[in-house]
């Protein structure tokens, strides 16, 4: 708004011309039945009006998230790349509404870490399916089986 102000503590406070404003909203403004993000509520129509653009944000580029992967966890190229083959397998299932959230580039993180000193199974259920809910889990059991080789990632370790 080009004349916003608010209060606080008695005092009102305007915002400086160039000044953006940005909000981050996980339920674009629409609030969440689910549970998945406690807490949230619809918000008000007049609140949500005084944001002048509402942009959902998608996933990284595949090459960029390879690289994040690589940077955080020193995996090879090769093992992040063939584990988010799962991963956009995973993704894209959530369009069909076979898996409820897809799983983050976190998540990947997570699941590398855990091969350090876990089997592939057993680390892909710990931080990728347990993040889910447990109506996800038979379709994040048919990804593994489908795109995840553990002979593969042992010999990418």
């Amino acid at each position: 708004e080009p004349f916003a102000a608010v209060t606080i503590g008695g005092s009102v406070w305007r915002r400086a011309p160039g000044v953006l404003i940005f909000a981050a909203d996980n339920t674009l403004t629409n609030g969440d039945a689910s549970g998945r993000y406690a807490g949230t509520r619809q918000m008000n129509s007049a609140f949500a009006d005084r944001f002048a653009r509402i942009v959902a944000f998608d996933f990284l580029p595949r090459s960029v998230e390879v690289q994040a992967i690589t940077q955080h966890t020193g995996c090879r190229p090769e093992l992040a790349d063939h584990i988010l083959d799962a991963i956009s397998m995973a993704r894209a299932k959530v369009s069909t509404g076979d898996i409820i959230d897809a799983p983050s580039l976190r998540s990947v993180i997570a699941f590398v870490r855990a091969l350090e000193i876990m089997d592939t199974r057993d680390a892909w259920n710990c931080t990728i399916a347990a993040r889910q809910p447990q109506e996800s889990a038979l379709a994040l059991q048919g990804v593994f089986e489908a795109c995840i080789n553990p002979s593969t990632i042992d010999a990418l370790l």
